[in-house]
């Protein structure tokens, strides 16, 4: 596999636990109205960038944890994501929606991270949840 597109999955709105892990995709685009990706659903891959859209609201542990994302987008109604959901990629910059209030341990930990903008609305931020980056900016809510 080296792509998924569920554009016209109107209907879909969860990718299950390890539904496409340990393979070998590069790109994904997801349809309006997925609302959960659970654990570990594209972990260990080569995917490169992610738009998430906006009926997203839960990313689960590990879920995209050993990619090579460096381009990331989210969604405007995303409120959680697990442990260790982004581990191990190459992102540099993060720009998270108001609507996210808990990050998970680890989450951002192992990128290439430069600049971090916390949202409004947080209210957990886990154990390492940036550990290992290069954190140059990071802007906090006033």
């Amino acid at each position: 596999i080296v792509g998924v597109n569920f554009s016209e999955l109107t209907k879909l709105t969860t990718i299950k636990a390890q539904a496409f892990s340990n393979n070998n995709i590069k790109e994904i685009v997801f349809a309006e109205g997925v609302k959960t990706i659970e654990y570990d659903a594209f972990r260990s891959n080569a995917i490169t960038k992610v738009y998430f859209p906006n009926s997203l609201t839960t990313i689960g542990n590990q879920a995209f944890m050993s990619n090579k994302i460096k381009d990331i987008k989210f969604g405007s109604n995303l409120t959680s994501i697990g442990l260790m959901a982004f581990n191990g990629n190459l992102i540099e910059e993060i720009n998270l929606p108001d609507t996210v209030t808990t990050l998970g341990n680890s989450v951002f930990s192992n990128n290439k991270l430069k600049k971090v903008v916390i949202p409004k609305g947080i209210i957990s931020i886990s154990d390492g949840a940036f550990l290992n980056n290069l954190i140059f900016v990071f802007v906090v809510p006033r």
